[in-house]
């Protein structure tokens, strides 16, 4: 049987189809790279490749534990990622560090390596007693510990540390308390100690002891009794622990003194402007302190009060001296105890006055007083006797409020209105002044004796003051200021022994009841 021969008609349409065929499985091979390259775009957009898995980069929430990981960097491309678990894994804190940096509000869970161990980032404690380490790991363990958000608590007592390597561990974790133990005099000492008694023990470097007690963290006293230290390290002690209280002794003006006491006496010391500051650093020293004595110490008196006003919690005495006198500025009593034949003296002269704000009974009678302003600040007034002077504004008494006992007799005095408010009075003495109106008197109900005779009131007045004060003896008959009974009264034998002693004391038990 004889071969077909092909036609040249059939040997071009066999082309023709093998040429189709070719194309047609070239633009299956395009189509289906760019299928294939749209889908691989679509996931590296939307996924990222973590060892053998895919994430989304979506993901919020993600447990890695026990994948083996060792490198966790593309995490970084998971853009909303608010938690993720990596225990169990060989992260290194390089990579972790750079995942924060990237993702700086996300709560990362891993097993962070210190000292060839690795630890949970959730552990609250760590003790390292157990570990051996040295000064060369000083910056990993510093570092490391930055990666545990709660921990609260690192033992490393027995560390072979020095105290600087401590520190500088403890400046990069400020939120954690660290107990260690270390040399103080030679005694050994756990840093979380509250009390430490190193009473009589000679401190041979202050630069030591205060870089020592600096690392206690929760130290509340510390003794230091006897152990001579210098005024700028007890300085430097407070300002450095200003929670721990400190006992000590130490000398100021050649006084020997210590931390509980509560009073200072350096009476008659020799006190200059220049040594004031020296002052200053020995009250810093004394917390307890409450009265600091200082009479007779060559400072003037605007400089003590102006000491006095620095330390408002201290009571400053000193000692002031005018005309005749001179005078404690805590004394209660004061009494010129002159009549009326002796030497006057001015306001001026009694100016310094002002200074004895504690007083509570003042006696300057017989004098030439016309200004009343350094009765200011005396406040604790309850005796107050001006009889005899050149008065004739008492606005100033308005403020003494605790008056109850008060002569004003003889002097140039018309308006009272300013004892309107002082309803304490029991005792007032008015005698031979200028008064023309005495309505000022009427609420003043606890007043028992009322002496104003020889003063410009009307007729109708007196009986207005005896109807507004019923429980008040009003006398206006007398023809001298203490006659008629004014000084045969009980409580005149109390004024007459205070005047005479400078010491105040409360009235008899019998009139204090009436």
């Amino acid at each position: 049987m004889s071969k077909k021969i092909p036609t040249r008609r059939n040997s071009r349409a066999e082309r023709r189809r093998r040429k189709y065929r070719r194309e047609r499985i070239i633009l299956c091979i395009l189509t289906m790279a760019v299928i294939c390259g749209s889908v691989i775009f679509w996931i590296s957009q939307n996924y990222v490749l973590l060892g053998n898995s895919f994430i989304s980069r979506d993901t919020m929430v993600l447990d890695l534990q026990g994948k083996n990981l060792r490198s966790i960097s593309s995490l970084r491309n998971v853009r909303n990622l608010r938690s993720v678990d990596l225990r169990g894994n060989p992260i290194s804190m390089k990579q972790c560090q750079a995942f924060l940096e990237s993702h700086p509000n996300c709560e990362i869970v891993w097993d962070v390596p210190l000292l060839g161990e690795r630890y949970a980032s959730t552990s609250t404690q760590l003790d390292f007693t157990t570990l051996s380490y040295t000064s060369d790991d000083t910056a990993e363990i510093a570092q490391a510990l930055s990666f545990f958000p709660n921990l609260s608590q690192v033992d490393m007592r027995n560390c072979p540390l020095s105290r600087k390597e401590m520190q500088q561990i403890f400046a990069e974790n400020p939120q954690v308390q660290f107990l260690w133990d270390f040399d103080v005099l030679g005694q050994r000492h756990v840093s979380t100690e509250t009390s430490i008694d190193l009473s009589g023990t000679e401190i041979p470097d202050e630069a030591e002891l205060l870089e020592t007690l600096a690392c206690f963290d929760h130290l509340e006293s510390a003794n230091l009794m006897g152990c001579g230290l210098s005024m700028d390290c007890m300085k430097a002690l407070r300002i450095a622990m200003p929670e721990t209280s400190f006992a000590w002794d130490f000398s100021l003006f050649g006084v020997t003194t210590s931390t509980e006491k509560t009073t200072l006496n350096l009476s008659g010391r020799s006190i200059s402007p220049e040594d004031l500051q020296t002052l200053r650093d020995g009250i810093f020293l004394l917390p307890e302190l409450k009265t600091l004595d200082m009479c007779d110490c060559g400072l003037s008196n605007e400089t003590m009060a102006a000491l006095r006003q620095e330390y408002p919690d201290i009571k400053v005495v000193w000692r002031v001296y005018f005309a005749d006198w001179s005078v404690r500025t805590d004394a209660s009593a004061f009494s010129t105890n002159i009549n009326s034949s002796a030497p006057r003296y001015t306001s001026q002269d009694f100016d310094v006055l002002k200074y004895c704000t504690d007083l509570m009974s003042l006696d300057l009678g017989h004098q030439a007083v016309d200004d009343l302003s350094f009765l200011q600040d005396m406040v604790n007034l309850r005796i107050l006797i001006l009889v005899d002077n050149k008065i004739s504004d008492i606005s100033m008494l308005a403020n003494l409020t605790q008056l109850e006992y008060v002569e004003l007799f003889l002097n140039d005095i018309v308006d009272i209105s300013p004892l309107s408010g002082l309803e304490n009075l029991i005792d007032l003495n008015l005698y031979g002044c200028f008064i023309e109106d005495a309505t000022p008197l009427y609420g003043l109900q606890k007043l028992e004796r009322l002496w104003i005779a020889r003063n410009e009131l009307e007729r109708d007045q007196r009986k207005a003051l005896e109807k507004a004060l019923p429980n008040c003896e009003v006398n206006f008959t007398a023809d001298s200021a203490t006659s008629e009974g004014w000084r045969r009264h009980p409580r005149y034998t109390d004024l007459l022994e205070i005047i005479q002693t400078n010491v105040w004391h409360d009235w008899t038990e019998e009139e204090a009841s009436k």
